[in-house]
């Protein structure tokens, strides 16, 4: 539940289980342990979209028990005079139906979800250690990813392919490594690069 180096790194507990994630040179390190065993692995930031949506998980079993058990409570407690009834017996269906209530709403998980290109997805917990942290990591995590891809991929070089350099701008643009207002830049500045040697580029996107 701490974050280290600058936000590169973040550690996650809630319950039972515990996510870690770390931000290296070209890929995120990521490591989930739960009861019963422990998942890791890598995403490279070439497969790492910036989709984000809402995830929440919720045990409707633990609810309809907990709320079944509150009925039996209050039908105990309209026959708790009769003769053949404990008259103690809602006292216990109560405790117990808020228990199972209370664990209801404490399991719920209220995660972002990350995308891969891989028809993969990965989570974090909005709240653990609090928001701020948690969407701060996520923003140093895309900002991690966009500079990568750009370096790797952003090249306006008149020795190289013409029509290769255009292709690594459309996909910069297709994984939002850039913006359309930079894609329109790069790809100006490209044509120029390239028209003293072949004249007016005819392209187009």
């Amino acid at each position: 539940m701490k974050i280290f180096k600058g936000m590169q790194e973040i550690k996650q507990r809630r319950l039972f289980t515990k996510r870690e994630y770390n931000i290296l040179e070209n890929k995120l390190h990521y490591k989930t342990s739960y009861i019963g065993g422990e998942s890791e692995g890598v995403v490279s930031f070439e497969n790492l979209s910036k989709e984000k949506t809402t995830h929440k998980t919720t045990n409707n079993i633990i609810l309809a028990l907990s709320l079944f058990i509150l009925v039996l409570a209050g039908m105990s407690f309209s026959y708790r005079n009769d003769k053949d009834s404990d008259p103690e017996m809602w006292i216990a269906f109560t405790i117990l139906g808020i228990v199972l209530l209370a664990i209801y709403f404490f399991m719920n998980e209220n995660s972002w979800k990350i995308r891969t290109h891989n028809n993969g997805y990965l989570f974090l917990f909005k709240n653990s250690p609090n928001a701020n942290v948690v969407n701060e990591f996520i923003s140093k995590l895309f900002i991690e990813r966009d500079k990568y891809l750009k370096e790797q991929y952003l090249s306006l070089d008149p020795n190289l392919s013409y029509e290769t350099q255009v292709n690594d701008l459309k996909w910069l643009r297709n994984v939002e490594a850039i913006s359309k207002k930079e894609f329109d830049g790069y790809y100006s500045d490209l044509k120029l690069l390239y028209a003293p040697k072949r004249g007016i580029i005819g392209f187009d996107r």
